[in-house]
């Protein structure tokens, strides 16, 4: 018969094994909705957006800049997290479909976790193992293979944009702004689409 009493405990020791990274997701979320609400995540996309140019890279943009915050974090799940909200403005700037952006999250995330010798991972089975982490590195075939096929996958790829309404206009030689009051709608031209931009919010104790 079943032992639902140890059970129980097993699955409370699971739930308190995850504590810790519940408690980080929590914040990391938090911090990254602060982030949105005060306009850095806005003033981000407009920097990379001199350099972006193309759908090719913006993929590029957000591949590295998952594996760079993993690399910081050493956790995949808090990776995605911070790196969400970026991703999604971006694609949807650049044409690139919310698949794709999160496919990119979620492969760039788990490669970057799978070989950075910091990581639980590595550590844990350096650990079993009884050997340094950083000898495993040279063996890990399967997360190079993925990273390596997921960036060749973006340098090869043939799908471009399609232009927007705001796009057409730019090339038409007109000059366009928009003043939008759902946030969501900042996405929907492409950086240097828009001579001007701005937000109004309805609901600020200010108006």
């Amino acid at each position: 018969l079943m032992d639902y009493a140890a059970l129980w405990q097993s699955a409370t020791n699971g739930v308190m094994g995850m504590h810790d990274l519940i408690v980080i997701t929590i914040i990391a979320a938090v911090i990254m909705d602060q982030l949105r609400k005060r306009g850095i995540i806005d003033k981000l996309i407009m920097h990379m957006g001199r350099i972006i140019s193309t759908s090719r890279g913006a993929e590029l943009s957000i591949a590295s800049t998952t594996v760079a915050v993993d690399f910081l974090t050493a956790n995949n799940t808090i990776a995605i997290l911070a790196v969400g909200p970026l991703a999604r403005s971006i694609s949807y700037r650049y044409g690139i479909s919310p698949m794709r952006s999160a496919s990119l999250l979620d492969t760039m995330s788990c490669f970057a976790q799978s070989i950075i010798p910091w990581g639980a991972q590595l550590l844990i089975a350096s650990g079993l193992a009884g050997i340094n982490p950083i000898s495993i590195i040279p063996y890990l075939y399967y997360p190079f293979i993925l990273g390596s096929v997921t960036l060749l996958s973006i340098i090869f790829k043939r799908k471009r944009p399609i232009n927007g309404l705001f796009e057409q206009l730019k090339n038409s030689g007109k000059v366009n702004a928009m003043y939008y009051g759902w946030e969501p709608l900042r996405d929907v031209s492409r950086p240097a689409s828009l001579r001007f931009s701005g937000y109004i919010n309805a609901y600020s104790e200010d108006a």
